[in-house]
């Protein structure tokens, strides 16, 4: 069994496989219903992460979605992934993703970058004793 992507992972799969796909509505507005909600292919993903894609989907809508979204002034919602935007299913809001994957990044870089000096001094400090 494997182990389920973190949200990170999960999250910058989904860009690196949309990126291209976010730009092009800039010249061809026919690409999809709306110009920040992206359809994606949930079962490619899930293949590519080796999940299962009711899994996937859940991870994104009942989990990530629900952490994410925020009401607007007007009342209005805004999602992360939502099942329908026009005729599109299974969008993710590709700004929103690119704000919190940037969040992400940064806090996984906090925690990475005093492991990384812990392990070097203690590396340091048993090289000394050992000398």
């Amino acid at each position: 069994m494997n182990k389920p992507p973190t949200d990170l992972k999960l999250l910058k799969t989904i860009y690196k496989n949309y990126y291209d796909e976010f730009i092009k509505y800039e010249k061809d507005k026919s690409s999809r219903a709306s110009w920040n909600y992206i359809p994606i292919d949930i079962n490619l993903l899930a293949n590519e992460l080796k999940t299962d894609p009711d899994l996937l989907f859940g991870r994104l809508y009942y989990y990530l979605d629900k952490k994410y979204k925020y009401k607007q002034d007007d009342g209005s919602s805004v999602y992360l992934f939502t099942k329908k935007v026009g005729e599109d299913c299974n969008a993710i809001n590709f700004t929103m993703l690119v704000g919190v994957l940037a969040d992400l990044q940064q806090s996984h870089f906090r925690f990475l970058l005093p492991m990384i000096l812990s392990t070097i001094a203690i590396t340091t400090s048993i090289i000394s004793l050992v000398s």
